[in-house]
């Protein structure tokens, strides 16, 4: 199974005239979750935006696969780096299978003619991810946790084997928060390489491969859940002392 990449490398950016990142690198690769820590405003969501290609850092760059994304076409990054986002609401009561089959877009183009290729691969997506009973409901009426397996299925329909997930699990109650868990790894056992926002330090420890901060702009941490799951970093990031996990107190 080939390796995929995504990295952020140096990037500096900046907005209204207030630095957001300064000097930022981070890495994405098959087979492995990443997840990513900072407080709200520390600019996690505009690094999302950046390594996607929705915005052009200042200086920097950003490659997938060691090629500059300035000489990779949008369809071609969609087909390769699929985006899941927060939990929302769609304006239109779409049934599951469409919002599943908006994957295809990159590879059907927005007014092209879907195949049986595109109808099968959107079966095979929603059979895998165990919605396909879900298949002819509106998306609308389903539960969050149900709404985020849908994201995912659509992001898979892409095609794309990097996913990148600005905060899953906002909104996901106890237990659909241990079952999104439990298919972030079922993926990355299967070769996906997946970058996840999240406040949850106890996320982060339980599923990621590498576990990484942002802290005024810049990358503070960068390795294995063990070494950055700690009291010291826990405390620079959001002012309180862990002393377990859903035990913390304000310093």
């Amino acid at each position: 199974m080939s390796t995929e990449t995504l990295a952020a490398d140096t990037i500096y950016f900046s907005r209204q005239g207030r630095a957001v990142l300064v000097g930022t690198t981070l890495s994405l690769a098959s087979q492995e979750i990443v997840c990513l820590l900072g407080r709200n405003g520390a600019g996690k969501t505009t690094l999302l935006r950046i390594l996607l290609g929705f915005l052009r850092p200042d200086h920097g760059t950003v490659r997938l696969d060691g090629r500059s994304l300035s000489g990779v076409s949008r369809r071609m990054l969609a087909q390769r780096v699929a985006y899941v986002p927060q939990l929302h609401q769609p304006p239109f009561p779409y049934l599951v299978r469409e919002v599943v089959g908006m994957g295809r877009l990159p590879s059907t183009g927005l007014f092209g003619q879907t195949s049986r290729v595109d109808h099968n691969a959107v079966e095979a997506v929603m059979v895998s991810l165990g919605i396909a009973p879900l298949a002819d409901r509106h998306y609308t009426q389903l539960s969050a946790g149900e709404r985020q397996l849908v994201m995912i299925g659509r992001a898979l329909a892409q095609g794309a084997r990097l996913l990148v997930m600005d905060e899953p699990f906002t909104g996901l109650d106890y237990g659909h928060q241990m079952e999104f868990m439990d298919r972030l790894r079922s993926l990355k056992g299967q070769g996906y390489g997946i970058l996840v926002t999240t406040h949850q330090p106890d996320h982060a420890a339980m599923i990621a491969t590498r576990v990484t901060t942002l802290v005024a702009g810049q990358i503070a941490d960068d390795g294995p859940p063990a070494d950055v799951i700690v009291p010291a970093v826990i405390r620079r990031l959001y002012g309180v002392e862990m002393h377990s996990f859903g035990c913390a107190q304000s310093s």
